[in-house]
């Protein structure tokens, strides 16, 4: 089965792309999983062109979930009954502008039934050869979360983190005391839940990173 019919298969998918049409695409982590392979993301990240809100409450009434709206994160989440979160957000500019704003090139890749796979990064080549490689340095240091999660991501995956990512998350590393310990506390359970966890909790302390979230986690306990 191609991409287009895996995407499709799924009825919210079918459902939101046949509502929306053309000013909607799927991004992040369940487009890389379904080029991975392995396990499928249930979560779903969709961006929009124009009325996030308004077809987030939509998909809500329509699959009977809980509507929720991040406003720190300028997000509308839909909380299905099965455990799904659809979450949703405007796009800003344009498609490219939007995935030149993610974390890592493996999570910066689009898809939509009229441009099909958008990959402006060409995250399919880091997924092949198994690297986490980030979009830019700017982009670490304005959600300093995505350190931790480099390595959730490589724990999750089986994969390298690439050097210069390594670097900075080195050199960002105190930063991480901006992100809320709640936040901190959600991708630290993930990394420590992934098959891999020791080895790469051992690299995130190698890499001084750990140090700074623990000293950030007990400060606000």
């Amino acid at each position: 089965m191609d991409l287009a019919n895996k995407i499709l298969s799924d009825p919210i998918n079918q459902w939101l792309f046949n509502h929306a049409r053309k000013d909607i695409y799927l991004v992040g982590g369940y487009i890389r999983d379904l080029l991975h392979g392995g396990d499928i993301s249930k979560d779903k990240d969709y961006i929009l062109k124009h009325n996030a809100r308004k077809i987030a409450l939509i998909t809500s009434n329509k699959f009977k979930g809980t509507f929720i709206e991040l406003k720190k994160d300028r997000m509308f989440r839909v909380a299905l009954n099965d455990g799904q979160f659809l979450d949703f957000s405007q796009m800003q500019n344009n498609v490219l502008k939007d995935l030149s704003k993610r974390d890592f090139r493996i999570n910066a890749i689009a898809w939509s039934p009229v441009k099909g796979l958008i990959d402006p990064f060409d995250g399919r080549t880091d997924l092949k050869n198994k690297i986490i490689r980030m979009i830019s340095p700017e982009n670490l240091s304005e959600d300093p979360l995505r350190l931790l999660r480099a390595y959730r991501l490589a724990a999750q995956l089986g994969f390298t983190i690439e050097r210069d990512t390594r670097n900075y998350l080195r050199k960002y590393s105190s930063k991480i005391k901006k992100t809320a310990s709640e936040r901190i506390t959600q991708e630290l359970f993930k990394l420590l839940m992934t098959e891999n966890a020791s080895y790469y909790i051992a690299l995130c302390e190698k890499d001084k990173v750990l140090h700074k979230i623990l000293n950030v986690t007990n400060a606000k306990i």
